[in-house]
């Protein structure tokens, strides 16, 4: 479940996520050596991976199991969309 939380004109959704202890040093280790905070690292990722149009067919192509709730993302003036 999402927790919205307003700031200013800013929307901010926060979801909980649990990673493993393997996950965190990662993520950990990449968020020192680019001087950032996990938070903010994890938020790149995060948008690196929506803004993907192959990374987004392969997640699908994947896990998807139900077809009609499929996605079909377009790039469009420098954006995904979907």
């Amino acid at each position: 479940m999402a927790l919205a939380r307003g700031v200013g004109k800013k929307r901010c959704v926060r979801y909980p996520v649990s990673f493993t202890n393997e996950q965190d040093l990662k993520i950990s280790s990449l968020a020192v050596s680019c001087d950032m905070s996990k938070s903010e690292l994890i938020g790149i990722a995060v948008d690196m991976v929506l803004n993907n149009v192959e990374a987004i067919h392969l997640l699908q192509d994947r896990f998807n199991k139900k077809p009609e709730y499929r996605v079909y993302p377009i790039r469009e003036n420098g954006r995904v969309l979907f």
